[in-house]
């Protein structure tokens, strides 16, 4: 299940990460000698995912924390997965925002072991907040402002994200949100249909657009509306929108506003959802009786 959040481990446990089958990245010991020039510790394991494995360290000369993502050793066989991983770190240099986490480095070691070094969040994720059920209409209201602004910007630079979803949006410990995982974004060029060689646009099903499970359908960022759909009734409702889903309001008791809301962020035909992230924000923002569209800085 893509939607399954990395496991937990102590941060004592220096173990391998295990990637399923035989595949396991290199001792802990071995990955801090093979990053740049001795320049990183790796600390600790943090998760697996599709892609890889993220690990805790840091940054010698400067004495921070950072995240190390390492590419699974066998996709180095697939090349449109290695250019994928790479195409992350690249993407993520190009958005400078404060509610996108922030590139350091990244690089390749032989053939066998790629990296991303990423800012460390201290915190969770919205999937792990989200597990003692739904959130308050006015804890949603304080996230999705900061969720809306980052995404906005990533769509007025020309990125689509293409996997909105819990477990890819961070939560520090000061309140910030930090969009992550840009594995799967893609430049928005003109005529672009954006479908992977497999002819289906990559993404998790649950959160997915129509457009993005038709072969050779047109994707634009209304893509990412959809899934911020989604998210928006899961948050609200501790429920996906599947089948003939009850509105928001008839199952939680929040504002009937909401209804709309994700009535028209999730409809079939991408003409007939939010032109932009900006609006529908807009529109939310109504319910704690304010027009702000961005989020107020965190102290």
């Amino acid at each position: 299940n893509d939607e399954t959040n990395p496991p937990k481990v102590p941060t004592s446990d220096l173990r391998p990460a295990s990637l399923g089958g035989d595949v396991e990245l290199p001792p802990v010991e071995e990955l801090s000698k093979r990053l740049v020039s001795g320049a990183y510790e790796v600390t600790s394991f943090l998760g697996a995912g599709g892609m890889g494995a993220v690990y805790k360290g840091t940054q010698l000369r400067l004495k921070r924390q950072v995240a190390i993502k390492f590419m699974r050793q066998n996709a180095e066989a697939d090349a449109e997965f290695s250019a994928r991983f790479l195409r992350e770190a690249h993407t993520l240099a190009r958005l400078s925002h404060q509610g996108i986490v922030n590139v350091i480095d990244c690089g390749k070691d032989g053939e066998d072991l790629s990296y991303i070094i990423m800012e460390f969040v201290d915190g969770t994720n919205l999937g792990e907040v989200m597990r003692s059920g739904p959130l308050p209409q006015e804890r949603v209201l304080e996230l999705l402002p900061q969720l809306c602004d980052a995404l906005q910007f990533a769509h007025d630079n020309g990125i689509i994200h293409r996997d909105i979803k819990p477990s890819n949006i961070l939560i520090g410990r000061n309140g910030r949100v930090k969009l992550v995982d840009f594995g799967l974004a893609r430049p928005l060029e003109a005529g672009s249909t954006l479908q992977s060689s497999s002819r289906v646009s990559s993404g998790t099903p649950f959160y997915a657009a129509p457009e993005q499970l038709t072969p050779g359908a047109p994707l634009d960022h209304r893509a990412d509306i959809f899934a911020l759909g989604v998210l928006l009734y899961q948050i609200l409702t501790g429920r996906l929108p599947r089948g003939a889903w009850r509105p928001p309001s008839q199952t939680t008791g929040v504002s009937q506003r909401w209804d709309t809301i994700v009535k028209r962020a999730i409809e079939q035909r991408p003409e007939d959802r939010y032109a932009s992230v900006r609006e529908l924000c807009s529109d939310a923002m109504t319910i704690a009786g304010t027009s702000m569209i961005e989020a107020d800085p965190v102290a």
